[in-house]
């Protein structure tokens, strides 16, 4: 009989596989190289140091973290004056640009608090996540052009395991959360990274293909949903692997599942249902579908959340355009856990999702070298706001459209086709 203590011990050595996962293929830290971890959850700490520790492992010269905590965001919309919300720290985008500068390599650790901002005034919402995406918009064009090694990795945290498992113990649930995450990472592997370079193999298959097509258009159909996606003429397909202008290969995601590229933001038309409830930094809609009109939104409706959504893509321009169009399985182990996550990260690898905002520069060809003015006139998007939202379930089907307006089968039922 497997005892407790045996259960724990294999769960440290989960938590260790996953660490190293991270530094080592996530980022594939170079030695002499600095880490940012940003956005750390406290109730994390022992799990950032694992994470330090593989880093330093790898030859990482120092690794800093910027710690967040869930109480001082309670704390400010508690006690704050109402007219600071739009404010953010700069010393914090000053560390992430100096990374960025230098070379060195920055960890995303996006907030999972589903219900954090539950029974906030939507306005202060919106003023406060608006101010964090403009003051980040100048690390954000480092990001998307691929110009460092970055990723973003979930952490679980008892918050956040209370609304993926609510029963039957805080204790029980943040266990499983942790198992599950392990298992959609490969962490528990008997090799994970031999089982991480198959992964990315597939992926790269995937993305060949699609890149090959040279599609004008995608079709997708599903309940609630009937939109047209146009593509740029020099769109390209990315996922699982990139690399940046030094050469370094690096997975911005884990896990990962999706092969994605970037809409044209002038030829979007239709509607579109999502299907799973879009988490941002403790914001929750519920029961979404926007109507989209010559690429941009001109309904917007929902069961929760309406307003605060409003709020945000009307932050800017591109705010109310397509930045992404993204392409997942429905037997990815995530959407076969039959689970909801509440977190875009591992959300977005269970469905096909679209994203509202901006555009990844090296998802066009040549795209990381061109001006802003020249981005937007060759389809891409450009705006402080990226929002991923899934759309993507067993019942979706989604075509390519040729040149020729002939649609050709990706995707039926949420399985590939292609």
């Amino acid at each position: 009989m497997t005892t407790v203590s045996e259960n724990l011990r294999n769960l440290d050595e989960l938590r260790r596989a996953y660490a190293r996962l991270i530094v080592r293929l996530g980022l594939n830290l170079q030695a002499g190289h600095r880490l940012i971890i940003f956005d750390a959850p406290v109730e994390a700490v022992d799990f950032v140091a694992l994470i330090a520790q593989e880093a330093y492992g790898a030859g990482a010269r120092l690794v800093d973290p910027l710690w967040t905590s869930d109480s001082l965001i309670q704390a400010r919309f508690s006690c704050s004056p109402r007219d600071s919300f739009g404010e953010y720290p700069g010393w914090r985008i000053d560390a992430l640009l100096q990374a960025a500068e230098t070379g060195d390599a920055v960890l995303l650790i996006p907030s999972t608090n589903p219900d954090l901002m539950k029974d906030q005034d939507p306005t202060l919402v919106a003023q406060l996540l608006a101010g964090e995406s403009r003051s980040m918009r100048p690390f954000s064009a480092w990001v998307r052009a691929n110009r460092l090694t970055w990723s973003v990795a979930s952490i679980p945290t008892p918050a956040w395991a209370a609304k993926v498992f609510p029963t039957p113990s805080p204790a029980a649930g943040l266990e499983r959360l942790w198992r599950e995450l392990m298992t959609f990472c490969g962490a528990d592997k008997e090799d994970p990274v031999v089982s991480w370079g198959e992964r990315m193999e597939l992926i790269g298959r995937r993305k060949g293909r699609l890149t090959a097509k040279r599609y004008v258009s995608l079709h997708l159909r599903g309940p609630g949903t009937d939109l047209t996606v146009g593509l740029p003429p020099r769109h390209l397909w990315h996922g699982g692997e990139v690399s940046t202008p030094q050469g370094i290969v690096f997975s911005p995601n884990i896990p990962t599942e999706e092969v994605f590229t970037l809409p044209d933001r002038l030829q979007v038309d239709g509607v579109v249902t999502a299907t799973r409830p879009l988490h941002h930094d403790g914001l929750c809609i519920e029961g979404l579908t926007l109507t989209f009109t010559a690429g941009r939104v001109s309904a917007v409706t929902a069961q929760r959340g309406a307003e605060a959504l409003g709020r945000l893509i009307a932050a800017d321009e591109g705010a109310a355009r397509l930045g992404e169009v993204a392409i997942v399985a429905s037997s990815s182990a995530i959407a076969q856990s039959g689970l909801t996550f509440f977190n875009p990260l591992i959300d977005e690898n269970a469905a096909c999702h679209l994203a509202l905002g901006y555009a990844y520069r090296f998802c066009l060809q040549d795209g990381p070298s061109l001006t802003d003015d020249e981005f937007l006139s060759a389809g891409g998007n450009e705006s402080s706001l990226h929002l991923d939202f899934m759309v993507g379930s067993g019942e979706l089907k989604v075509a390519g459209v040729t040149r020729t307006g002939k649609e050709e089968e990706i995707l039926r039922d949420g399985e590939w086709t292609l």
